[in-house]
């Protein structure tokens, strides 16, 4: 298979911090600056938006949310008032979840 030539090039702006990170990056993976932004901007590794971390966060605190129910219920450490209260924490959540979707 015939290796086609690169004749493109593109310019990018960031800060000197940016940089130092995206090159720390490459250098861990053992390939080339060049190489290590092209292969990611191809795998599509964007940046995360804003809602996306909202979301993310979310997720995080629903299993905190659920490792603590499932920590209390193998230690029987629970009443069945606080089990309704944290599911119903739950629910109101997954439903915020799924309006904003």
């Amino acid at each position: 298979m015939k290796r086609e030539t690169k004749t493109e090039l593109l310019t990018i702006r960031c800060t000197v911090k940016e940089k130092d990170h995206i090159r720390n990056k490459a250098n861990e993976k053992n390939i080339n600056l060049g190489t290590y932004i092209l292969d990611s901007a191809i795998a599509g590794l964007e940046r995360k938006n804003y809602k996306e971390k909202k979301r993310l966060k979310r997720k995080v605190e629903m299993q905190e949310l659920l490792n603590e129910i499932s920590r209390k219920l193998q230690k029987d450490d629970i009443s069945k008032g606080e089990l309704i209260s944290l599911l119903q924490d739950i629910i109101e959540e997954e439903k915020k979840e799924w309006q904003n979707w």
